[in-house]
């Protein structure tokens, strides 16, 4: 019995450390292809983390691909409130192809080979004005 709740203990992955009391929220949601954004991002954790927490870009699988910058709680870098508890950050951002960014956070120092996608961020190609006008003219004569 022992042998096998060792072997648990050995063989058993580490669980993704970071509770959020809020989610993960980030505006606006929808980015347009080749123009540049600005984007809020903010999560509340249950724990305090005094390093700030990661924005991270995950794969399908949640291999960690690249990181949009420290969320933190100082009142700075786009974070509205000193220790508020609330972890933000303002960020630019360009994308020039029409994708799905997976979106989690991690805690500095952290490496896990999995993390949990929180929010999607989702790159488009900017309608035209026709497509636009079509799209009012609908909503007029589905509604009128």
């Amino acid at each position: 019995m022992f042998f096998f709740m060792l072997f648990g203990l050995v063989t058993s992955q580490p669980s993704y450390a970071i509770q959020l009391e809020q989610p993960l929220q980030i505006t606006p949601q929808v980015l347009y292809a080749e123009e540049e954004t600005d984007v809020q991002a903010y999560a509340k954790p249950h724990l305090v983390h005094p390093k700030g927490l990661f924005l991270i870009e995950v794969d399908d699988q949640g291999k960690r691909i690249r990181d949009f910058g420290v969320l933190t709680d100082f009142g700075a870098l786009g974070d509205s409130k000193k220790e508020d508890g609330v972890y933000s950050r303002k960020f630019k951002i360009v994308e020039k192809s029409l994708k799905t960014i997976h979106l989690s956070i991690a805690a500095p120092g952290e490496d896990f080979a999995k993390y949990p996608v929180l929010l999607d961020l989702v790159v488009i190609r900017r309608p035209s004005f026709l497509e636009v006008l079509k799209q009012v003219w609908q909503k007029i004569k589905n509604h009128g």
